[in-house]
């Protein structure tokens, strides 16, 4: 932790995740390239038609590009009582500041999908869940290491 600000970070993609954006991604340049090289700019109803036929699939492939290579990270600066959920694509991120009201207690439980969620509480009972584990150990290791960290309270999970 430096000067106040704790990140929680969710790592890089899976490799393949990463190699199926880097394909997408070249795919979207390529369309775009072999439209300007072969396509003659016309005031031609052809010419609007095929150009909304390129965006359409340029958009469905920058969908899937983006998919895979968004990451999620959260950030808490605990000198001004602010936190952001930071997204990031490759070097690019983005993310808005929020106040926040005073951290009541850290908990781990079980979702409907058979996942461990980290969770933390504020006073007013909002929530942002910060992590997901498939082990009950390992979200029970990380809300103790959170708790810690924020000085708050943590309410482990027990064994069913």
């Amino acid at each position: 932790m430096s000067k106040g600000v704790l990140i929680i970070d969710s790592g890089n993609r899976w490799w393949l995740e990463r190699v199926l954006a880097a394909v997408f991604y070249t795919c979207a340049v390529f369309l775009v390239l072999k439209f300007i090289v072969n396509v003659e700019f016309e005031l031609a109803e052809w010419y609007y038609i095929r150009i909304l036929k390129v965006l359409s699939l340029l958009i469905f492939i920058l969908t899937l590009a983006v998919y895979y290579s968004l990451t999620k990270s959260f950030h808490f600066d605990l000198i001004n009582e602010e936190y952001r959920i930071y997204y990031s694509i490759g070097p690019f991120g983005f993310g808005k500041w929020k106040r926040h009201l005073k951290f009541k207690f850290i908990v781990v439980f079980l979702s409907s999908n058979d996942d461990y969620l980290v969770n933390i509480w504020d006073v007013k009972n909002n929530r942002i869940t910060v992590g997901n584990y498939g082990e009950l150990e390992d979200a029970n290791k990380f809300g103790a290491l959170l708790s810690k960290e924020l000085n708050i309270k943590f309410q482990e999970k027990k064994n069913k």
